[in-house]
């Protein structure tokens, strides 16, 4: 196997030998190369795929709506990526057309594979009748941790280095420095000196940090704070144009806006971090509260706490019998001794018997002012009822004297 290069660094004495491809055979009379390359993306491809089924299962997402939004939206990412880097490379291509479909020969621009992918994966979701937001949010945590692993095919075929540097990671390779002495005028005419005997910044490998780091905060926020839909679709867009803006600016295989020095995936990714955060901040402020994937009743068990506390209040009074017998045999055990929540507890239950005192002494005091406003009343009415008889006897005493006198 003769595919492979010697990789130094500055911080190493010695080199290794990093191989490009892994097997080589024959069926049938029919070549086959297996690359490092192929199976690393290939693994973060799986890895993408496999996060992303447990947090649509999480989601309660539908998993087979999924699995057609991305299987589709890897063809469109391709297709992206592919012409995306034809269109800024456009002269070349209209001068070797022969080239565009030749994919085997590089040329794949990871912003056009962003655009492709989601923009076909929202249509199957369309299609599907499933809210294409929540796939994307599922997605692009996938993503990150496919880009981390996928980044080190970059490291096996030794490209998408940057310019020189004297850190101890910094790399060199027969590879490395074949491309900067073929690429010198480019380059020079684009305003980068590198020299091509010297350690180069290993770019992919700070992109392959960041991804994976990155994978690890999605992920976490996925599962506990995701507030609105598209929410790790812009938190995305934040962290990787973040670190894409600056690391962009270290690479020497950038792709150029025709007739100018800007680099194209710096310009993007700078409008999309900004872009994304102001989006960002602005949904976190109107969802403040708010939460997906039943995160609510998490959120709701504080609210609660209160109700349930004073549900515990109004019970413990109907068993406060069973908890001093409870007490009793616990100061037994300890002998005798009252503990401090014991002590407290004492405090509380004289004060709540005081206070039913007053209250039982307030309702007495209104009973008895009620019992003798009717004693008075039974009294006036007793001495009515005695007159009316005094006068009616009196009346009929008068009545048998004036017959007596009349005979």
């Amino acid at each position: 196997m003769k595919d492979f290069t010697i990789v130094y660094f500055n911080g190493i004495d010695r080199g290794f030998s990093i191989p490009a491809t892994i097997a080589e055979f024959s069926i049938g009379g029919l070549d086959i190369v297996i690359k490092w390359y192929g199976l690393l993306i290939a693994v973060g491809y799986l890895l993408a795929l496999l996060f992303g089924t447990k947090l649509a299962k999480k989601a309660k997402l539908d998993v087979d709506a999924l699995y057609d939004a991305i299987i589709f939206g890897t063809i469109g990412g391709i297709l992206g990526a592919r012409i995306f880097y034809v269109l800024f490379n456009l002269d070349f291509y209209l001068a070797n057309p022969s080239h565009i479909l030749n994919i085997g020969e590089g040329g794949l621009a990871i912003y056009g594979g962003i655009i492709g992918g989601l923009g076909v994966g929202a249509i199957v979701c369309k299609i599907r009748k499933v809210s294409a937001l929540d796939m994307a949010d599922v997605a692009v945590v996938g993503y990150l941790i496919g880009q981390g692993v996928g980044r080190w095919g970059n490291f096996t075929n030794q490209e998408a280095f940057g310019i020189n540097t004297d850190l101890p990671w910094g790399m060199m390779s027969e590879k490395t420095t074949s491309y900067l002495i073929a690429n010198q005028d480019i380059l020079i005419a684009r305003g980068i000196e590198v020299d091509p005997f010297k350690g180069v910044h290993p770019t992919f490998l700070y992109e392959s940090i960041w991804c994976i780091l990155g994978f690890i905060i999605l992920y976490i926020i996925f599962d506990k704070r995701r507030h609105f839909s598209g929410q790790m679709v812009l938190i995305y867009g934040v962290w990787y144009g973040f670190e894409r803006a600056i690391v962009e600016g270290l690479r020497i295989d950038s792709l150029y806006i025709a007739g100018t020095t800007f680099r194209v995936s710096q310009v993007l990714s700078i409008v999309l971090c900004v872009v994304c955060l102001i989006l960002l901040i602005r949904g976190l402020i109107k969802h403040k509260g708010e939460y997906v994937n039943g995160q609510e009743g998490e959120a709701s068990e504080e609210a609660t706490s209160g109700e349930e506390s004073n549900r515990e209040e109004i019970s413990g009074e109907e068993t406060s019998g069973k908890e001093t017998d409870e007490k009793t045999v616990n100061r037994e055990k300890t002998g005798g001794k009252a503990t401090r929540g014991e002590e407290i507890s004492k405090k509380t239950t004289g004060r709540r018997v005081e206070t039913l005192k007053e209250t039982d002494k307030k309702t007495s005091q209104a009973g008895e002012k009620t019992k003798e406003g009717k004693g008075s009343k039974e009294g006036a009415s007793k001495k009515a009822s005695k007159s009316s008889k005094a006068g009616g006897t009196s009346n009929k005493k008068g009545a048998e004297k004036a017959s007596e006198a009349e005979v």
